[in-house]
């Protein structure tokens, strides 16, 4: 799936296996919707990849919980 945060476009997806025990630590932190991989790579004036933990609100939105690229 695609979805757009902060004006970079993510590809995302529910895998997040390699990740088990952060993905248990921010639903800990009161995240109580789904929590995605998102990876986007740089594309113009943008300067690196990233790759984040996005978390689905209940309404709908998508938001970056955790920036995995430093």
């Amino acid at each position: 799936m695609t979805t757009t945060i902060n004006g970079r476009t993510f590809q995302i997806t529910e895998d997040t296996s390699d990740h088990t025990n952060l993905r248990k630590h921010i639903i800990s932190q009161g995240f109580d919707g789904t929590i995605w991989m998102g990876f986007s790579a740089r594309t113009g004036r943008q300067r690196k990849d990233i790759q984040s933990m996005i978390y689905r609100t209940p309404s709908g939105k998508f938001v970056i919980a955790v920036s995995l690229t430093a």
